[in-house]
């Protein structure tokens, strides 16, 4: 009886082999170096959106001093200094807002924060500037807005504000250092050598026992250095 079974010679399954993983190797490698493009515009983007937060902190304090300062001693100075900051910060949110990206609760936050801002500037600041500007030194009105000022009214909304800044910068920060340790690992000095041995076949350093007899043994000269050093930012801050 005739054996019809379909036969490949060894070494034709051997090449076979060889050209499926080399097929596979090739779309690995493909997709990790879109990861890391995907991964590197990511980390522009926050850092970006990390930049864009710094100034506002500053805007805050420049506002509470600035009108401080007026209300206490009536330098036009410290009035220019309010009114720059209250007026340049809605341009600073914005700008914020416009780089947050896909990340709802950072949008909520930055909302939150212009709104608790405008509240703060129409209900307490503006009123207190403008008591100030028409007393023209009469003391029953200028004792009206020390007294406020001692009460510390519109205090609470002010830490707020902080805090909700604070929260943001702290979100963001977080997100950041997570695309810092993914970009790392694939720039990490030890990555190539280690890609590099996985792409032999089958392995430049490990051994396959049970392909021995089709494929040559590993050569000891392309043996990498198996020694890791730290990746990522955990690693990075602990050396």
């Amino acid at each position: 009886m005739l054996n019809l079974k379909p036969y490949l010679p060894r070494p034709l399954l051997a090449v076979l082999a060889v050209l499926g993983v080399l097929f596979a190797i090739d779309l690995f490698a493909l997709d990790a170096y879109h990861q890391l493009e995907d991964a590197a515009d990511e980390l522009r983007a926050r850092s970006a959106m990390l930049d864009s937060l710094q100034p506002l902190p500053g805007i805050v304090l420049q506002m509470q001093s600035g009108m401080r300062g007026y209300l206490l001693t009536g330098d036009e100075a410290f009035l220019k200094r309010y009114r720059a900051a209250s007026e340049s910060f809605p341009a600073a949110v914005a700008h914020a807002l416009a780089l947050v990206g896909d990340d709802p609760a950072q949008r909520r936050r930055l909302e939150e924060t212009a709104r608790l801002t405008e509240e703060w500037l129409a209900a307490y600041l503006s009123p207190l500037v403008v008591k100030r500007s028409a007393s023209e030194g009469a003391r029953s009105t200028m004792a009206a807005v020390l007294n406020t000022v001692r009460e510390g009214k519109g205090e609470a909304l002010a830490d707020r504000i902080g805090g909700q800044i604070e929260e943001i910068h702290r979100a963001e920060a977080a997100r950041l250092a997570g695309w810092v340790e993914h970009v790392q690992i694939a720039t990490d000095p030890e990555f190539q050598p280690e890609f590099v041995a996985a792409m032999g076949l089958p392995h430049a350093v490990d051994a396959f026992p049970h392909l021995a007899d089709i494929l040559p043994a590993p050569s000891p000269a392309a043996r990498p250095s198996r020694r890791r050093k730290g990746i990522g930012v955990g690693a990075s801050r602990s050396a």
